[in-house]
């Protein structure tokens, strides 16, 4: 890609000048400058608590800041006014989508902006604009007539990003873009982002995926404990400087110790089907201290696969086995309370009960064993959460803390905690490493791999092939719902269970 700064012009399109946030004694940004010229991307990336969510408040007008400015085109804009940033063209697309699925995408695209005629809805226009639209940025398969529900996720997020396209946006936050996206679809978001730099929008791209940042970015901005670490362009990207101005380590994952595999079987699948077109089913044996990656497709049947493992539904056939005993059919239910326990992909929705604390989310599952006589123990409780806290390094103020209000790595351990916490033989992990950043990614990886050492067996899935080769060597690649292959050797290549994958 060349570089797309040539020629731009000297006054950037945003600048943030010297902008400094706290809350209470905490300093969350610090004397922060950054800038973004028209068409380009500019990346930012850091650990979370780096100061990357406050300081896109701060660009959007949702939070204050205590000094500093913020100018579109040379122009200030308004601190804590997030219409005042709409109206100079700053528009934010954060990971979780705020599209409404029951109304059709035009109805999404003129939410609030409707067009009227005789005093009536102007159905017909809106439709006409949302096609004409839709086409210029490259179509992508979306019907403006079509109930959003019916989308895709990339295409809900194509539809997002239109919204602000047509509200005349300059500059374009992607907040974790890509964080529930496959290969293919992320691909489709970047070619969508090259067409809106061809129209002169500047887009600020935020995600925890370092590759990512670094193929799509003219610059990268890291950000650490509220400063600004490191700026880079991208002719001097320098991936092992990015990550010790991140975390101060130059690998991605700290080596850990290799997990020591017993010669017993543990966990067998034998046959197993989640649909009636599947004449072989998917079969597989884990031996004591192993670990299996789950890779495919979006739509490949990764998810179903661990729902059906832990027993909650979608197999039509086939047995597992679990330590010598076998289960099928109806028996399958049984495997939700046995030492099989299941992470699900979306901490938020599936996981987490954000409204409570950091110890009542570590303990909630395990509430009959941590009882007597039908009153909770409380000292147990407090010993057993505290010792989870302490192993999975979770970073906040104490257990009492509302999970809301953590990070997305704290939140994950927090998850990840309670999954552990009855000393389960097989976890069921669905990206267990989705929207954290490197440094919760090497806490992580660690806590499953100690786990997994004693004895037990781990099934992970991930859209991130990366972090599969970080946890194991040996990878069940689906397709369709169906087994595409099994991959099991020494020093698996990256390149080349890409190319598995994107074959299948």
């Amino acid at each position: 890609m060349t570089n797309r700064l040539e020629g731009r012009g000297i006054i950037p399109l945003l600048q943030v000048e010297s902008v400094s946030k706290k809350y209470g004694e905490n300093v969350v940004l610090a004397n922060i400058d950054f800038s973004l010229q028209a068409g380009t991307v500019h990346g930012v990336i850091g650990q979370n608590g780096a100061g990357k969510s406050t300081l896109v408040g701060i660009i959007s007008g949702i939070v204050v800041p205590d000094s500093g400015d913020v100018r579109v085109s040379d122009n200030p804009i308004e601190h804590g006014s997030p219409r005042a940033a709409l109206s100079a063209g700053i528009a934010t697309v954060y990971q979780e989508l705020s599209l409404l699925p029951e109304l059709a995408v035009y109805e999404n695209m003129f939410l609030g902006d409707e067009i009227v005629k005789n005093r009536r809805l102007d159905s017909s226009e809106m439709i006409e604009q949302t096609r004409a639209l839709l086409s210029e940025l490259g179509g992508y398969g979306i019907d403006a007539a079509s109930r959003t529900w019916r989308l895709s996720l990339a295409q809900r997020q194509i539809v997002e990003i239109a919204r602000c396209v047509r509200r005349n946006v300059k500059v374009l936050i992607l907040d974790e873009p890509s964080a529930v996206l496959g290969s293919n679809e992320i691909s489709t978001l970047f070619e969508l982002i090259k067409r809106l730099n061809a129209r002169g929008t500047g887009v600020i791209y935020i995600s925890h995926r370092l590759a990512e940042v670094e193929q799509i970015s003219d610059q990268i901005t890291v950000l650490r404990d509220g400063c600004t670490a490191l700026l880079q362009s991208r002719e001097n990207f320098d991936r092992p400087k990015l990550i010790r101005a991140m975390i101060g380590n130059e690998s991605s994952f700290r080596e850990t110790a290799h997990t020591k595999i017993s010669v017993t079987n543990a966990f067998s699948v034998d046959g197993l089907k989640l649909h009636n077109n599947d004449e072989v089913g998917i079969s597989f044996t884990l031996l004591r201290g192993e670990i299996l990656g789950v890779a495919g497709h979006t739509g490949s049947g990764r998810s179903r696969l661990l729902k059906g493992l832990a027993g909650l539904g979608g197999v039509i056939g086939g047995s597992i086995e679990i330590e010598g005993v076998k289960y099928e059919g109806k028996d399958l239910k049984k495997l939700k309370g046995l030492s099989v326990r299941y992470l699900p992909e979306d901490r938020k929705k599936l996981g987490l009960f954000l409204d409570r604390s950091i110890r009542d989310n570590i303990v909630v599952s395990d509430v009959s064993t941590l009882s007597k006589f039908g009153f909770l123990n409380f000292k147990k409780i407090m010993l057993i959460s505290q010792e989870f806290f302490i192993k999975l390094r979770i970073r906040a103020q104490g257990l009492d803390q509302l999970v809301a209000r953590l990070s997305g790595g704290n939140q994950q351990k927090v998850l990840l905690a309670r999954t552990m916490l009855s000393a389960p033989q097989v976890l069921l992990l669905d990206e267990p490493l989705r929207g954290v950043d490197v440094g919760a990614k090497t806490e992580i990886i660690d806590a499953i791999k100690s786990h997994v050492a004693l004895g037990n067996v781990a099934l992970v899935v991930s859209s991130e092939l990366a972090d599969i080769i970080a946890l194991t060597n040996k990878v069940l690649i689906l397709r369709n719902g169906a087994t595409h292959s099994l991959m099991s050797k020494p020093n698996l290549d990256e390149n080349e269970l890409a190319l598995a994958v994107e074959n299948s």
